[in-house]
């Protein structure tokens, strides 16, 4: 989603409830034609007065229901602009109705995913930081994510990220500015061990948000990815892994569209073992060419949940396994040889590493589950923060690599030097590049567009 694509002057409108029956749904509207919208759908006065009141609503021309209306005057609302939120009686009918009639109304739209969150953060309502915490509230399964959530919705893992790159940015001018004088013995401005010791505790100031959780992150569940070219048996090893038909199978490539996630039990191969996260992702495969939009979106849906994984089982019938887009050196691979029923006796056996398994009737299922099981448990604690908001805490990462980078060319240099200083100062530069968009110094539209992948309508 495009920032720049959005027009702030338009309404936009959206339930914000989820579908099926419920005694009550929400309707959420923000923008400049936000009243009359409201006049269009309801048969009594819209109120001056922001705040909560009665309203009458109004249904096919010929009934009138009572409804509850939260009225919001800009700034002071969650979008910064107009807003009100209609509770209505929860049948399909009435929301439907309700919804045609909201969106009648000239300069009245249906809100795009995130949209009104998205507003909130253009608005100077929310920073990124606060909005990637509204879709990690809206992910979170247990109470650690909920309290990593907070911590980004309250500014307080933001407020380290700044401090952490107002750092790097002054160690960089330092940098910079030795580098200018390096010609003249008598100017120094650089001392490599102080120098280090301020990046080194920075770097600590990054790695202690990274892992930040309030309770031990070692009991949560790792995330393991099914990944590999499309038609590769991942979904159907999914399904066998987890005993039970969840993932649409198909002997044509692309079925799958979307990332599904559920708990896999260890216990029954490893007997001490925790559950893990299995996802099946669309396929990824650098020679393959999606066939249209939806293939393209899932093969980016892919990729990115294939960077904030922990554990890869790389699926592939032929052992070719090649590079992954996503892939990084921090990821545990299992490879995997899918439709084992299909190889000759010879091949059957694994190649190299490689576990060959029969999704169909279970061949070796056991020793691939032992093996993830292997892997998980040297899965240094991955944080609620890593989970919730993996795109906060790729940031970190990236900012954490170059900072390594820097502090190993800086020790045992007893005096700087200008070929080293000058790759010391772009590697602090791309460390205080990596963590811009988390301050909001930088908010480009890919960058945007990934957080809101997340999202649904009427958020």
């Amino acid at each position: 989603m495009k920032a720049a694509s959005l027009a702030l002057e338009e309404t936009i409108c959206a339930p914000a409830s989820p579908p099926g029956a419920a005694a009550a749904g929400l309707i959420r509207l923000s923008g400049p034609a936000t009243r009359s919208a409201l006049r269009a759908a309801l048969t009594s006065s819209v109120p001056e007065r922001p705040g909560a009141h009665r309203a009458q609503l109004r249904l096919f021309s010929r009934f009138t229901v009572p409804a509850q209306l939260l009225l919001f005057r800009a700034p002071r609302s969650y979008t910064g602009q107009d807003a009100a939120e209609l509770l209505v009686p929860g049948a399909a009918a009435a929301l439907q109705e309700t919804l045609r009639r909201l969106l009648a109304t000239p300069g009245v739209r249906l809100a795009q995913p995130g949209e009104f969150t998205l507003r909130a953060l253009l608005l100077g309502r929310l920073s990124v930081a606060q909005a990637m915490g509204v879709a990690a509230t809206i992910a979170a399964q247990n109470e650690e994510e909920l309290a990593c959530a907070q911590r980004l919705l309250s500014g307080k893992a933001e407020e380290t990220a700044a401090r952490a790159r107002n750092t790097l940015l002054e160690a960089l001018a330092l940098v910079e500015a030795e580098a200018d004088f390096a010609d003249q013995e008598d100017v120094a401005l650089v001392q490599p061990a102080s120098l280090a010791k301020a990046l080194e505790d920075c770097e600590t100031m990054l790695q202690h948000e990274r892992g930040n959780a309030t309770s031990d992150p070692g009991c949560a569940a790792a995330r393991v990815a099914l990944v590999g070219p499309p038609n590769a048996g991942k979904s159907t090893l999914f399904n066998a892994l987890l005993g039970r038909r969840r993932a649409v199978t198909s002997p044509l490539p692309g079925a799958t569209r979307d990332a599904l996630e559920e708990l896999l039990d260890l216990r029954d191969a490893t007997p001490l073992a925790p559950p893990c996260l299995l996802i099946d992702l669309a396929g990824l495969d650098a020679a393959w060419s999606p066939c249209g939009d939806a293939d393209a979106h899932a093969q980016r849906r892919a990729v990115e949940v294939v960077r904030g994984a922990h554990v890869l089982l790389h699926c592939d019938p032929s052992g070719r396994f090649a590079q992954l887009p996503g892939q990084r050196p921090a990821h545990r691979i299992i490879r995997v040889r899918t439709k084992a029923d299909l190889l000759e006796d010879a091949d059957a056996g694994g190649a190299g590493e490689a576990i060959a398994v029969c999704a169909l009737d279970g061949w070796r299922l056991d020793a691939l589950k032992r093996a993830v099981a292997d892997a998980c448990a040297h899965v240094a604690g991955a944080s609620g923060l890593a989970r919730v908001a993996p795109r906060f805490a790729q940031a970190i990462d990236e900012a954490l690599q170059s900072l390594r980078e820097a502090r190993s060319l800086l020790q045992g240099s007893a005096a700087p030097r200008v070929e080293p200083l000058e790759l010391v100062a772009q590697l602090l530069r791309d460390a205080a590049d990596a963590l811009a968009p988390l301050t909001g110094q930088t908010t480009p539209d890919d960058v945007l567009g990934r957080i809101f992948s997340t999202f649904c309508i009427g958020k």
